[in-house]
Protein backbone atom coordinates (compact mmCIF):
# COMPACT_ATOMS: atom_id res chain seq x y z
CA UNK A 1 0.00 0.00 0.00
CA UNK A 2 2.68 2.48 0.87
CA UNK A 3 4.12 1.76 -2.33
CA UNK A 4 1.13 2.34 -4.16
CA UNK A 5 0.65 5.43 -2.01
CA UNK A 6 4.16 6.96 -2.98
CA UNK A 7 3.93 6.02 -6.56
CA UNK A 8 0.51 8.24 -6.66
CA UNK A 9 1.38 10.95 -4.88
CA UNK A 10 5.18 11.96 -5.89
CA UNK A 11 5.40 10.25 -9.46
CA UNK A 12 2.09 10.79 -10.67
CA UNK A 13 1.41 14.07 -8.82
CA UNK A 14 -1.84 13.28 -7.04
CA UNK A 15 -3.16 15.85 -4.18
CA UNK A 16 -6.45 14.10 -4.22
CA UNK A 17 -7.34 11.83 -1.07
CA UNK A 18 -6.38 8.52 -0.55
CA UNK A 19 -9.49 5.76 0.34
CA UNK A 20 -8.29 3.07 1.90
CA UNK A 21 -10.23 0.13 2.00
CA UNK A 22 -9.67 -3.70 4.28
CA UNK A 23 -10.37 -6.50 2.87
CA UNK A 24 -13.24 -8.52 2.74
CA UNK A 25 -15.27 -5.94 0.57
CA UNK A 26 -14.16 -2.96 3.31
CA UNK A 27 -15.56 -4.65 5.88
CA UNK A 28 -12.01 -4.57 8.40
CA UNK A 29 -9.36 -2.30 8.78
CA UNK A 30 -9.04 -4.21 11.77
CA UNK A 31 -4.51 -4.36 10.88
CA UNK A 32 -4.93 -0.91 8.87
CA UNK A 33 -2.87 0.92 11.47
CA UNK A 34 -0.55 -1.63 11.92
CA UNK A 35 -0.37 -1.34 7.85
CA UNK A 36 -0.70 2.12 7.60
CA UNK A 37 0.43 4.39 4.91
CA UNK A 38 2.62 7.62 6.08
CA UNK A 39 3.23 10.76 4.75
CA UNK A 40 0.71 10.89 2.26
CA UNK A 41 -2.65 13.14 3.29
CA UNK A 42 -4.90 13.65 2.93
CA UNK A 43 -6.15 9.77 4.07
CA UNK A 44 -8.98 8.23 4.79
CA UNK A 45 -10.07 4.85 5.79
CA UNK A 46 -12.80 3.63 4.94
CA UNK A 47 -15.35 0.33 5.83
CA UNK A 48 -17.99 -1.30 4.07
CA UNK A 49 -20.63 -3.65 5.66
CA UNK A 50 -19.07 -4.75 8.91
CA UNK A 51 -20.32 -8.61 9.29
CA UNK A 52 -21.93 -9.35 12.52
CA UNK A 53 -22.67 -9.67 15.22
CA UNK A 54 -23.57 -5.74 14.95
CA UNK A 55 -22.50 -4.59 18.13
CA UNK A 56 -20.15 -1.14 19.03
CA UNK A 57 -17.27 -3.89 20.59
CA UNK A 58 -17.23 -5.67 17.76
CA UNK A 59 -16.88 -2.06 15.29
CA UNK A 60 -14.50 -0.93 18.07
CA UNK A 61 -12.11 -4.09 16.71
CA UNK A 62 -12.80 -3.49 12.96
CA UNK A 63 -12.14 0.17 11.94
CA UNK A 64 -13.99 2.57 15.18
CA UNK A 65 -10.73 1.96 16.92
CA UNK A 66 -9.19 4.71 14.17
CA UNK A 67 -11.96 7.36 15.13
CA UNK A 68 -12.11 6.73 18.54
CA UNK A 69 -8.13 7.28 18.79
CA UNK A 70 -7.82 9.91 16.90
CA UNK A 71 -5.60 7.72 14.61
CA UNK A 72 -7.09 8.53 11.40
CA UNK A 73 -10.28 9.57 9.49
CA UNK A 74 -12.62 6.91 9.08
CA UNK A 75 -15.99 7.12 6.56
CA UNK A 76 -18.90 4.72 6.40
CA UNK A 77 -18.58 3.93 2.52
CA UNK A 78 -21.12 2.21 1.65
CA UNK A 79 -24.57 1.93 3.29
CA UNK A 80 -26.82 -0.29 0.92
CA UNK A 81 -29.86 -2.76 0.60
CA UNK A 82 -29.03 -4.69 3.89
CA UNK A 83 -31.93 -6.71 3.30
CA UNK A 84 -30.67 -9.48 -0.17
CA UNK A 85 -31.43 -13.00 0.68
CA UNK A 86 -28.87 -13.83 -1.86
CA UNK A 87 -25.66 -12.17 0.46
CA UNK A 88 -25.72 -12.93 4.05
CA UNK A 89 -22.42 -10.34 4.33
CA UNK A 90 -25.46 -7.75 3.18
CA UNK A 91 -28.15 -8.62 5.64
CA UNK A 92 -28.50 -7.17 9.20
CA UNK A 93 -31.29 -9.27 10.45
CA UNK A 94 -31.43 -7.61 13.57
CA UNK A 95 -31.53 -4.16 12.03
CA UNK A 96 -34.50 -3.04 14.28
CA UNK A 97 -32.32 -3.42 17.05
CA UNK A 98 -28.72 -2.94 15.58
CA UNK A 99 -29.35 0.23 13.46
CA UNK A 100 -30.04 3.00 15.88
CA UNK A 101 -27.27 1.76 17.94
CA UNK A 102 -25.18 1.81 14.24
CA UNK A 103 -26.43 5.30 13.38
CA UNK A 104 -25.62 6.52 16.67
CA UNK A 105 -22.01 4.96 17.18
CA UNK A 106 -21.08 6.78 14.00
CA UNK A 107 -21.97 10.13 15.26
CA UNK A 108 -20.28 9.63 18.44
CA UNK A 109 -16.80 8.54 16.94
CA UNK A 110 -17.83 11.27 13.93
CA UNK A 111 -17.74 8.76 11.43
CA UNK A 112 -18.81 9.79 8.30
CA UNK A 113 -20.96 7.76 6.08
CA UNK A 114 -22.00 7.67 2.45
CA UNK A 115 -25.76 5.81 1.28
CA UNK A 116 -25.77 3.68 -1.84
CA UNK A 117 -28.45 1.91 -3.28
CA UNK A 118 -30.79 4.79 -3.64
CA UNK A 119 -33.55 2.93 -5.78
CA UNK A 120 -36.86 1.59 -5.31
CA UNK A 121 -37.39 -1.08 -2.67
CA UNK A 122 -33.78 -0.70 -1.23
CA UNK A 123 -33.44 2.60 0.78
CA UNK A 124 -36.39 3.89 -1.04
CA UNK A 125 -39.95 2.44 -0.92
CA UNK A 126 -41.03 3.62 -4.82
CA UNK A 127 -39.51 6.54 -7.27
CA UNK A 128 -39.89 8.78 -4.97
CA UNK A 129 -36.53 9.89 -2.96
CA UNK A 130 -38.77 11.52 -0.24
CA UNK A 131 -40.24 8.04 0.09
CA UNK A 132 -37.46 6.21 2.09
CA UNK A 133 -37.98 2.90 3.74
CA UNK A 134 -38.56 2.19 7.08
CA UNK A 135 -37.82 -1.07 9.10
CA UNK A 136 -40.54 -3.04 10.20
CA UNK A 137 -40.82 -5.08 13.62
CA UNK A 138 -40.90 -8.33 11.78
CA UNK A 139 -37.75 -7.46 9.66
CA UNK A 140 -36.09 -10.32 7.64
CA UNK A 141 -33.98 -10.97 4.88
CA UNK A 142 -36.15 -12.78 3.31
CA UNK A 143 -39.45 -10.84 3.79
CA UNK A 144 -38.55 -8.14 1.24
CA UNK A 145 -36.58 -5.05 0.05
CA UNK A 146 -38.80 -2.83 0.91
CA UNK A 147 -38.22 -2.78 4.71
CA UNK A 148 -34.88 -0.68 5.09
CA UNK A 149 -33.36 1.66 7.09
CA UNK A 150 -34.08 4.41 4.68
CA UNK A 151 -35.69 6.23 6.81
CA UNK A 152 -33.15 6.08 9.74
CA UNK A 153 -30.77 7.29 7.55
CA UNK A 154 -32.30 10.63 6.10
CA UNK A 155 -32.88 11.36 9.84
CA UNK A 156 -29.34 10.59 10.64
CA UNK A 157 -27.90 12.58 7.87
CA UNK A 158 -30.65 15.45 8.72
CA UNK A 159 -29.37 15.81 12.06
CA UNK A 160 -25.90 15.52 11.36
CA UNK A 161 -25.66 17.93 8.50
CA UNK A 162 -28.33 20.68 9.36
Amino acid sequence: MQQLADRVRHRDGARNLLWVEGPHVGGSLKDAWAYRISHDGPLEYAEHRPAGPHTPADWYGLFGYLAVHNLAPVVEGEWADYARTNAGWACWDDAPKSVPVWLRYLADHRIGMIVTKMIPGQLIESANMDDPTHIRSNWSCTTGLNEGAGNQIRNWFSLHNG
